[in-house]
C-alpha cells in the first residue's frame, strides 16, 4: 500500500490549500509538514507566466509558497512524495497521565511511534492528560467508515454546544478509567484515525488558538496561557499537543521545534480579548501562530512573529506587486 506521508485532520481538502498552509498531521515527528513532501510546484504568476519551482530552482519562491497562504501565485500542479506502508491498518493505544508532565512524555512516545499526540484535560485540578498513539499494522484493518455514525455526530454536537466544566469532568474521568485499565486498544482503518471529524464541521462552535513554542519554554508558556484562561472563566472544549522536531521551514510556515498546542474555546463575549492576550504571550516566548486556523492575529502581532518585508520582497520579485490578496492578508498588513 502507498500513501501520502502527511495529511491534515480532514480528508477532502485540496493539494493547493495543503501547500499554501503547509499543513501537518499527527506524525510530524516522523514526516514533518506537508511542504516537506513536495518535490515541485507549477505556479501561475500575475503576468501570466508559469514557473516550475522547487528546492533547486527558484528556491526562494518555492519556500515562500509553502505556507504562503496563497499570496505567491496560483498553484496549478504539484509533485508529491508517497511512501509504502505494510498495511492501512493501525494499532491504536492510549495512556492516561496524572501529575506527570505531558510535554516530556509526549516527546518520548512520539519518537517511538508512527503517530502520536496528546490531549490535556484542562479543567481537571491537576490537568491530567492522555497520550494517543498508533502504529502501522500488517493485520487487516476494519472497513473504513465513510460517514460518522449518527450517535457520534450527536455526541460531538452536544459536546461542543453544551459543554461545561462538569460535563468535561465526567467525560475525561470515564476516558481515564478506560485508558488506565488498557480497555481502549483497537485495530482501525488509517483514514478513520487520521480524519476524526467529517468535512461538515457546523457542529463545532467556538474559537481556536493554535500556536507553537520552543521546547525549553513550552511548559512555562502554557502555564501563563492557562492562567489567562482561568482568570477569564472561559470553557475549554479541547487542548491538543503535538511534538515538532527537525524543523527547517521558512517565511510563513508554522512549524518550529517545540510543542504545538491547539486550544478550542467555547465562545464568550470576551473571547477576542482573551485570544489577543494569548497571542501576545506566545509572541513573548518567540512562538508562532498557525495562520491556517487564525482569525485573531492583528497587523502588529503578525509583524512581531513573521518577517513581513522579506516575504513581500520575494513576492514582488516574481509578481511585481502583491496582487494576490485575501481578507487575512489585509488584516496582516501585507500589501
Amino acid at each position: 500500500d502507498y500513501i501520502l506521508p502527511v495529511t491534515g485532520g480532514f480528508e477532502k481538502i485540496s493539494v493547493g490549500g495543503a501547500i499554501a498552509n503547509d499543513i501537518h498531521g499527527k506524525n510530524f515527528h516522523k514526516h514533518k509538514s506537508f511542504g516537506s513532501q513536495v518535490n515541485w510546484i507549477k505556479i501561475l504568476l500575475t503576468d501570466g507566466n508559469i514557473k516550475i519551482i522547487s528546492k533547486d530552482k527558484y528556491e526562494d519562491l518555492f519556500f515562500a509558497t509553502l505556507g504562503g497562504i496563497g499570496l505567491t501565485g496560483i498553484i496549478l500542479e504539484a509533485s508529491l512524495k508517497i511512501i509504502r506502508v505494510k498495511g492501512i491498518g493501525l494499532k491504536v493505544e492510549n495512556i492516561a497521565l496524572k501529575n506527570i508532565s505531558i510535554f516530556k512524555s509526549l516527546e518520548k512516545y512520539s519518537l517511538e511511534n508512527d503517530f502520536c499526540y496528546g490531549v490535556i484535560n484542562f479543567h481537571s485540578k491537576n490537568k491530567s492528560s492522555f497520550i494517543k498513539y498508533a502504529n502501522f499494522s500488517s493485520k487487516d484493518a476494519q472497513k473504513k467508515v465513510n460517514k460518522l455514525p449518527f450517535l457520534k455526530i450527536f455526541f460531538l454536537r452536544s459536546f461542543f454546544r453544551f459543554s461545561n466544566k462538569q460535563s468535561h469532568k465526567i467525560i475525561y474521568t470515564f476516558l481515564a478509567f478506560l485508558y488506565s485499565n488498557g480497555m481502549y486498544k483497537k485495530q482501525i482503518h488509517l483514514s478513520d484515525y487520521l480524519y476524526t471529524y467529517d468535512n461538515s464541521i457546523n457542529y463545532i462552535q467556538g474559537t481556536q488558538v493554535h500556536y507553537v513554542v520552543n521546547k525549553a519554554n513550552s511548559e512555562e508558556a502554557f502555564e501563563k496561557i492557562s492562567n489567562l484562561i482561568i482568570r477569564s472563566s472561559s470553557i475549554i472544549n479541547l487542548v491538543v499537543v503535538k511534538y515538532f522536531n527537525g524543523c527547517d521551514t521558512k517565511y510563513f510556515s508554522f512549524p518550529q521545534n517545540g510543542f504545538a498546542i491547539s486550544i478550542d474555546f467555547k465562545n464568550t463575549k470576551n473571547i477576542n480579548l482573551l485570544t489577543r492576550d494569548i497571542i501576545d504571550t506566545v509572541i513573548s516566548f518567540e512562538g508562532r501562530v498557525y495562520l491556517a486556523k487564525d482569525m485573531s492575529l492583528n497587523k502588529e502581532q503578525f509583524s512581531k512573529i513573521f518577517n513581513k518585508s522579506e516575504f513581500e520582497e520575494i513576492v514582488k520579485k516574481y509578481n511585481k506587486t502583491m496582487k494576490f490578496r485575501s481578507d487575512a492578508s489585509k488584516r496582516f498588513g501585507l500589501n
